[in-house]
């Protein structure tokens, strides 16, 4: 486990405490002016709490917090960037080298600057690359060092989504292949349910929460204005792919949903909206591809907008649905009857 402490008073009160597996990817999600970058800073000794304590497998940063990064042995990607100018990009590739204990072998190196697109870029100077560029040069001089820890402040801030889909990919084969941990920061809750093992969330200098992902966005229902609404999200494991309808075993049963292709036994992470969820006392033939029977757990009338919330059951499983205050009428719905749920193969997100 990683274990930490730190305090501080001015300029910004904070008390940060908390520990977060050593393995894996865990994402630390937070709305602005929570400490994200505080807190980075003080992982890396970049900053001066009144009180720190920082373990990491046995090797406890207490006295010596203000540590140089270079002797630490972790990694960092900042934003923005801390490329040198009047280097080229080879050059700053040597010189992240140049500070690291250990590299990654000649093999991996060369694998990371192609699917980080970085070859063309070898000869140049950053302040002749786009922001993405500069990123991507950037992810790759922290990469390449096989430290005990990597740590990312908003690492694809200026990417598209194209380099941001690859590099999160990218990201998760790397921590598992060389087992080296990675705290990502980010405000985007998209890119926590791609790339998260584990989730950190802080509120108002402190951590409020910590633990397993999915369990944690289900918990406290983050948006910071991205999503509306009710919803939910579930772990499954790929059964088949077909047409582009994927077969997937959630806890709560099989589903049929449209997605690009996945592998068989393949882990995802999906979310549904409670208003792509509707309710149906008896199964009929229509389009809809999963039809589930599941009990009603509890009814919340929302009387502002005439909608009920409907909390569903399905073994393990808990499902929201959104009906309007007719539907709930009509159906005669209560707590405890059975009913019948209907999701779109494509309402996933």
């Amino acid at each position: 486990m990683i274990r930490f402490h730190f305090s501080q008073q001015v300029p910004f009160a904070c008390q940060f405490e908390g520990e977060i597996p050593s393995e894996g990817i865990t994402a630390m999600l937070a709305p602005s002016g929570s400490g994200k970058t505080t807190l980075f800073r003080f992982f890396l000794g970049l900053g001066k709490p009144d009180s720190a304590r920082l373990t990491i497998a046995e090797q406890v940063y207490d006295g010596d917090i203000s540590l140089p990064l270079s002797q630490r042995n972790f990694s960092a990607v900042f934003q923005p960037n801390a490329l040198i100018d009047h280097l080229s990009v080879r050059q700053n590739i040597q010189l992240a080298k140049k500070f690291a204990k250990d590299v990654l072998p000649e093999t991996e190196e060369a694998a990371l600057i192609h699917q980080l697109k970085i070859a063309p870029l070898l000869r140049q100077q950053p302040n002749s690359l786009s922001g993405g560029e500069k990123q991507r040069v950037a992810i790759l001089c922290a990469m390449i060092k096989k430290s005990r820890w990597l740590l990312m402040d908003e690492a694809l801030a200026g990417l598209g989504n194209a380099d941001k889909k690859n590099i999160l990919n990218l990201l998760k084969s790397y921590s598992r292949q060389f087992k080296i941990p990675i705290l990502f920061i980010t405000h985007h809750i998209n890119e926590v349910v791609s790339i998260a093992d584990h989730l950190l969330i802080l509120e108002r200098g402190k951590v409020l929460d910590v633990g397993p992902v999915t369990d944690l966005l289900n918990k406290h229902q983050p948006d910071y204005g991205i999503i509306t609404g009710r919803y939910r999200f579930y772990d499954a494991v790929v059964e088949s792919w077909q047409q582009g309808i994927c077969k997937v075993k959630t806890q709560g049963g099989i589903l049929k949903l449209l997605m690009p292709e996945k592998t068989p036994g393949e882990n995802i992470r999906f979310r549904l909206l409670a208003k792509d969820i509707s309710l149906t006392l008896t199964p009929i033939d229509s389009s809809i591809l999963n039809v589930l029977k599941a009990d009603i757990e509890d009814i919340e009338l929302m009387d502002a907008d005439y909608r009920a919330i409907v909390t569903l059951r399905i073994a393990e499983e808990i499902f929201f649905a959104e009906i309007s205050y007719e539907s709930y009428t009509k159906l005669r719905l209560k707590s405890g009857m059975p009913i019948y749920m209907q999701i779109k193969a494509s309402a996933i997100e």
